[in-house]
C-alpha cells in the first residue's frame, strides 16, 4: 500500500463521514423529530475520538494497523449498510408518552449503530494519521479535501436521489476506499 492510495483512502472516508452526518440528519429531522438530529454531529465526533482513544490504548504496530486500514474500510462501508437496515426496520414515534421504553429502545439502538459506523469510518482515519504520522500535513490535507467536497456534493446527491440511495452510493465509496 503505497502513500497515494492512504491519501486517496482518507479523503474517500473523510467524505463518506461528512456525507453520513448531513444524509442522517435529513433522515432522523423526517423520521424521529429534528431537536434528535443534533445528535447525529455528536455521535460522529464520539465515534472519531473513540477511534483515536482505541487506537492509543491498543499500542498496535505500524505494520498491523496498515494491513488493517482496507478490512476497517471495507467494515465500514458494510456497517452503513447495517445503519440503513436498521433505521429503516426499527419504528418507533419519538413523541407517543404512552410508549416511552420503545421510544428509547429505538432511540438507543437508532444511536448505538451510527456509533458504530463512525467508530469505523474513524478507526480508518486516526489509523492512517498513526501508519503515515511523517506525512502527517500531506494526510490532513487528503482528510480537508474529502470533507470539503463531500459537504457541497452531498446536497446535490440528497435532492437528486433519496437519502437511502444516497447512503448506499456512500457506501460503495467506503469499500472503494478499501
Amino acid at each position: 500500500m503505497n502513500r497515494l492510495t492512504i491519501y486517496l483512502g482518507v479523503a474517500l472516508v473523510s467524505a463518506c463521514v461528512l456525507a453520513l452526518q448531513v444524509i442522517f440528519t435529513r433522515i432522523f429531522s423526517i423520521m424521529i423529530w429534528h431537536h434528535f438530529t443534533y445528535l447525529v454531529v455528536g455521535v460522529a465526533l464520539l465515534g472519531g475520538g473513540a477511534a483515536g482513544v482505541f487506537l492509543a490504548v491498543r499500542r498496535w504496530r505500524r505494520e498491523v494497523i496498515r494491513q488493517r486500514l482496507g478490512p476497517l474500510a471495507l467494515a465500514f462501508s458494510l456497517s452503513l449498510l447495517g445503519t440503513l437496515a436498521i433505521i429503516s426496520f426499527v419504528h418507533f414515534d419519538p413523541l407517543s408518552s404512552a410508549d416511552i421504553a420503545r421510544t428509547l429502545i429505538g432511540l438507543a439502538v437508532y444511536f448505538t449503530s451510527l456509533f458504530v459506523t463512525f467508530l469505523l469510518g474513524g478507526l480508518v482515519i486516526a489509523g492512517a494519521f498513526s501508519v503515515g504520522s511523517q506525512y502527517a500535513h500531506r494526510l490532513y490535507f487528503a482528510d480537508l479535501l474529502g470533507a470539503g467536497v463531500s459537504t457541497l456534493v452531498v446536497i446535490w446527491v440528497v435532492h437528486a436521489m433519496s437519502a437511502p440511495s444516497a447512503i448506499i452510493l456512500v457506501a460503495v465509496l467506503a469499500a472503494l476506499a478499501a
